[in-house]
């Protein structure tokens, strides 16, 4: 099989542990471009978040965002398609994370927009996006009073590790109409019916022209799964969760900490870098 696409995910498979690159990704995906591949990213990241990171990794192609919600161009600085998620739903998705006592989160735009700051968990997300969170008070009263004209990306959740799998399970059940996603060891998204990283990965191969059948992905988390499905190829790094490395084809020897693009290109598309 030719393989001619190269997608890769960023935190916990191509990003180390204090969210930089190492230096083989990058000149992984340099090379990959040289010998005429097609290089993209997909993230749970929005674009204010991911960019420095994209932007490193100069694609040649759109990316995905905030896992699926949007295809994004860095090169022309315009979104392509983009799935928002319902104010109404959103609203009640505040109330539901409000009575489970969880931290809840909405992405407007580029940014989280959470009642308060501050704590353990808030503070990892906003490291983890290398944006601040914007403050609003009460969420569910902001977000009614921006009903008329706010555009929401995502809700997410920020919960304990060892709850996310449980609490994704019962959301699931309590709101059949937008897709659950987990991500990283705290993260529940609630998304557009139409946003996944699988989905989108459709979306994109339309876009440029390429069968699916020619992609190669990498990924580590519950999130990638779906793009790992439907692509030609796929790749669990070794730090993966297990679901993960159950789907993927094959695994990485390296974990996210080393640079496992060259690993990846080398083993799918024989390029030594």
């Amino acid at each position: 099989m030719g393989y001619r696409m190269l997608v890769t995910d960023l935190d916990y498979t191509c990003l180390n542990d204090d969210h930089v690159i190492p230096e083989d990704n990058i000149k992984a995906a340099k090379r990959a471009i040289e010998e005429g591949l097609i290089f993209s990213v997909a993230t749970g990241r929005s674009k204010a978040a991911a960019e420095r990171h994209v932007l490193q990794l100069a694609p040649n192609a759109p990316v995905i965002l905030q896992n699926g919600m949007s295809i994004y161009d860095f090169n022309e600085n315009r979104t392509i398609i983009e799935h928002l998620v319902d104010t109404e739903m959103s609203i009640m998705a505040i109330e539901w994370g409000d009575s489970k006592g969880i931290i809840t989160a909405v992405a407007i735009g580029d940014r989280h927009y959470i009642s308060k700051r501050g704590g353990e968990m808030v503070e990892a997300l906003e490291k983890l996006e290398g944006v601040p969170c914007v403050e609003t008070g009460d969420l569910k009263a902001f977000i009614e009073s921006e009903k008329e004209t706010v555009k929401i990306a995502n809700v997410l959740y920020v919960v304990r590790p060892e709850d996310r799998d449980k609490l994704a399970r019962q959301a699931v059940l309590d709101f059949p109409e937008v897709s659950v996603i987990v991500s990283g060891p705290p993260f529940i998204e609630f998304l557009n019916k139409e946003a996944s990283k699988g989905h989108a990965l459709e979306e994109l191969c339309a876009i440029i022209g390429v069968d699916l059948s020619e992609v190669v992905v990498v990924g580590d988390a519950p999130n990638d799964a779906e793009m790992m499905m439907r692509a030609g190829m796929s790749y669990a790094v070794a730090n993966a969760e297990d679901k993960v490395k159950g789907i993927a084809q094959r695994m990485t020897k390296r974990g996210h900490n080393d640079a496992v693009l060259p690993e990846v290109l080398l083993d799918a598309f024989g390029i030594n870098v």
